[in-house]
């Protein structure tokens, strides 16, 4: 497939692709299953937003995560053809077609507009007579009011030229295709922890869905995205979700988070607070992190480096 096909993407054009798609036999586990079409190649991007797919190996359905399943029952097709097309737009495949990680590149990028092209996708199902429970709008774009933005929504840590440069550092990917890779990691770790806090703020317990597409909460690194290795940056357990404020606060050591999860206020911050009532308000804190019941706290180990590498610059103790 050629990037023009989805530069030229309609939503009539869509909904031609999905009558053809739903019109397919069942596939056999190991026949050939044919060309994909333009959409269900961006449904397979779409899902390297929630799932990684060097975690998705193996022709065991019950082994793929469940938006792969999902995606490969709406388009008629193997959960692990599916699982591999990811793998081809990566470009991590020996076998794979250029052209294929030349997409993954420009969606990446911004080069394609994908949050408009995904929206083009599932409106063209729904036109075809695909309905939600057969697809849902599993990445929440369509309420979304940031298109681009709403979509990656774990970027604020990282500038232009720290992108780069780190970019310019990751063996065996071009610096366009390690950049393709940062963006929809973070996004994927973005949306992870966010989703472990029920997108409510950890300190104060702000609803970020109140207002969908507004970003009330970002998902915030406990051990910064630049002093973390590879993994710690796209770990879950690296992070908790904040409202701007409080983001703020403790991305600068004004706030911290003891091992027992005791919420703490640097001193600085609890003197502004007695002297200043707005200050007060808006760093008004519950005692211990807001954690959903069923959900897993930031990983100690984390903690402590931001206790010892935050905190304390901004702690008068």
């Amino acid at each position: 497939m050629t990037r023009d096909a989805l530069e030229s993407l309609t939503v009539d054009g869509a909904a031609a692709q999905w009558r053809r798609i739903r019109s397919r036999q069942p596939p056999r586990p190991k026949g050939n299953q044919g060309l994909y079409e333009p959409v269900e190649v961006l449904l397979a991007y779409a899902a390297m937003f929630l799932v990684d797919p060097s975690t998705q190996g193996g022709s065991d359905r019950s082994g793929h995560h469940e938006v792969i399943r999902m995606i490969a029952d709406a388009v008629v097709r193997t959960s692990s053809s599916v699982a591999m097309k990811c793998h081809n737009l990566r470009g991590t495949r020996a076998h794979a077609g250029s052209h294929e990680a030349e997409l993954y590149v420009a969606l990446g990028t911004g080069d394609l507009p994908f949050a408009e092209l995904y929206l083009v996708a599932l409106a063209g199902a729904r036109l075809a007579g695909v309905d939600e429970t057969v697809l849902p709008d599993f990445l929440g774009l369509a309420d979304a009011n940031g298109g681009w933005q709403a979509l990656f929504v774990g970027l604020d840590e990282l500038a232009g030229e720290d992108l780069e440069r780190e970019a310019a550092m990751v063996e065996g990917r071009t610096v366009r295709q390690a950049i393709a890779d940062l963006r929809v990691g973070q996004a994927r770790y973005a949306r992870q922890v966010l989703a472990r806090f029920a997108n409510r703020c950890g300190f104060c317990g702000l609803d970020g869905s109140a207002l969908p597409g507004h970003r009330l909460t970002i998902a915030s690194h406990v051990k910064p995205w630049r002093d973390s290795t590879s993994r710690e940056r796209l770990d879950p357990a690296n992070g908790v979700a904040a409202c701007p404020t409080h983001d703020i606060g403790f991305d600068t050591g004004l706030l911290t988070i003891d091992a027992d999860l005791r919420i703490r206020r640097a001193g600085r911050l609890a003197a502004a607070a007695a002297s200043d009532p707005a200050a007060g308000q808006a760093f008004t804190v519950a005692d211990r992190l807001i954690v959903p019941s069923q959900a897993a706290a930031p990983a100690a180990r984390y903690l402590d480096w931001h206790r010892t590498h935050i905190w304390v610059n901004h702690s008068p103790d």
